[in-house]
């Protein structure tokens, strides 16, 4: 499989993460980005590198409008993390992969959010706690979705 695969996810996480929410409300969606990053980094690790995921998190900073590098460096941060384990949970089951997973996207919110913080921004580290919650519990549907249609496009099990 080629990187066509990869950078359509990205986009389409990209895409589905800057959905504006009434106020008060953004803290219900996942973090799709993340969730695609880590899945990216269990299943294709050549195409989600330590730099993409910089890369990616600063295209998703610009289209927030938010203090430059706060998405990029906790989402790089939790992609070089996950990139150190990533043969041991790669193999584990889809329902021990949640506890992985809800760190992983814990790590990339809170490093967002320290970055915000010492910029001057007020934030409230509360309800990140939902929004790992949400991205938890889209892990299943997500990470098995991805692996089918990446199992269908190349013909080989993941």
């Amino acid at each position: 499989m080629g990187p066509i695969f990869p950078i359509v996810t990205l986009g389409f996480a990209l895409f589905l993460s800057a959905i504006p929410l009434p106020m008060g409300h953004q803290h219900w969606m996942p973090a799709w980005l993340s969730l695609v990053a880590f899945w990216l980094v269990l299943h294709q690790p050549r195409y989600m590198t330590v730099l993409i995921a910089w890369g990616v998190g600063l295209v998703f900073d610009l289209i927030l409008g938010a203090p430059l590098s706060s998405s990029a460096f906790g989402l790089a941060v939790a992609v070089y993390l996950a990139g150190l384990f990533r043969l041991r949970l790669r193999h584990l089951a889809i329902a021990q992969q949640l506890v992985a997973c809800g760190a992983f996207v814990l790590v990339a919110l809170q490093i967002g959010l320290l970055i915000r913080v010492m910029v001057g921004l007020q934030a409230n580290p509360v309800p990140i706690l939902l929004t790992v919650l949400m991205s938890v519990a889209c892990w299943p549907i997500l990470a098995l979705g991805l692996s089918g249609i990446a199992r269908r496009l190349t013909g080989e099990a993941l």
